[in-house]
């Protein structure tokens, strides 16, 4: 009713020319399709003609050189020349890219990466032309508590050329699945017109794994509080970068240092009641067969300390042995994570290694935390 109301406005308003009231239903019938659209997940295509003329133009290794990924981008930031070509051509395992036109009615996508095709599901040939909302999370409910915020603010980076760079946290959803994603965003401006370019980069395994726990699979006001406070650090930290950074660091430091400041606040989780998450597995990789020679800088004051003898120490060398309770933090990482543990800390402790390292090993604490408190005290600070 309200489509026809229009038309007839518009057709009572023609001037006499065809064309011109055709030019002008045509343009009114794609602004009120992605108006219908707008808040939900229903994506009308209205990009096809600008994504054909993009793909004609300058095309997106332009783009991806003016966004930052030109030839002395990866030596700056120590990406390889096959890192920075599988970027340019679209094809990185872990960005999926993608640009909006800003001049065009509901701001189409005029091209997306292979990427961004494995993440959504949805290939090429659907994805031309129509609003990358299709990627909100298909539970509306959901997306309204998770995403609304941010949705508004990419909304409004779309519509101002003059906003700066955009990094967003937000809650996606493709053909595997939900999953947390980091959206960058950026307005670059081509000798043909402005675009909008879209990098959306899926948080690694662990880091979701991790986000799913402190959020909590019920959604609450502690939930959004939480996300809030991140948002607010990933937004803060970010306006220092430069132009030219490396994308895969904006959830390395920013993130952990959120979870070490969020850790003491959660109430819990399924590893008991200190929710210790795993932030240092690089941290453990760095450190991966170093323990012997560390053994052997140490051993005089391990003797000491376990009052034993070499042959003692030997088997604890080569990580045999079953007497010497041992575990080694590596202080310069976020959250100060183990990353050695002894057989014989395994066994007394009952959690193996796979779990331990890249944790704090705040969680041999007692899990009742009043007991803990009295049985403790000021000790686990110390």
């Amino acid at each position: 009713g309200e489509l026809r109301k229009e038309l007839r406005h518009l057709v009572a308003q023609g001037e006499g020319s065809s064309s011109a009231t055709a030019t002008g239903i045509a343009s009114r019938l794609t602004e009120m399709l992605a108006e219908s659209g707008s808040n939900g997940h229903f994506v009308p295509r209205t990009g096809m003609q600008a994504a054909n003329y993009f793909a004609k133009g300058e095309g997106w290794i332009e783009v991806a050189k003016k966004f930052g990924l030109g030839s002395s981008f990866h030596a700056e930031v120590g990406m390889t020349g096959a890192d920075c070509e599988a970027v340019l051509n679209g094809t990185d395992e872990n960005l999926a890219w993608c640009v909006l036109d800003p001049s065009v009615v509901d701001f189409p996508i005029v091209y997306a990466s292979r990427r961004f095709e494995e993440l959504t599901g949805n290939r090429w040939t659907w994805t031309q032309g129509r609003n990358w909302r299709f990627f909100q999370l298909r539970n509306m409910q959901q997306n309204a508590a998770y995403n609304s915020g941010e949705l508004q603010r990419l909304d409004s980076f779309c519509k101002n050329n003059r906003a700066p760079l955009l990094i967003s946290l937000m809650r996606l959803e493709g053909e595997t699945g939900a999953f947390w994603a980091i959206v960058i965003g950026r307005h670059v401006t081509m000798p043909k017109g402005a675009v909008i370019s879209l990098a959306f980069l899926p948080c690694l395994s662990g880091q979701t794994e991790t986000l799913d726990k402190v959020v909590g699979e019920e959604w609450t006001a502690s939930s959004a509080n939480l996300l809030s406070g991140f948002r607010e650090k990933l937004t803060k930290e970010s306006a220092k970068l430069s132009d030219k950074y490396e994308l895969t660091d904006i959830l390395g430091k920013i993130f952990l240092d959120w979870l070490a400041e969020v850790g003491g606040s959660i109430s819990g989780s399924w590893e008991g009641a200190h929710f210790v998450p795993k932030i240092g597995s690089g941290a453990v990789q760095e450190f991966a067969g170093k323990w012997p020679s560390l053994l052997d800088k140490v051993a005089s004051s391990m003797e000491k300390l376990f009052k034993c003898k070499g042959d003692v120490l030997g088997p604890l060398k080569n990580n045999a042995s079953e007497t010497v309770v041992c575990a080694v933090s590596d202080p310069t990482e976020v959250d100060c994570p183990l990353v050695f543990v002894s057989k014989a800390f395994e066994e007394i402790t009952g959690y193996e290694a796979d779990f331990c390292l890249g944790r704090n090993c705040r969680f041999l604490q007692p899990n009742e935390k009043q007991f803990n408190a009295i049985i403790n005290g000021e000790e686990c600070k110390r």
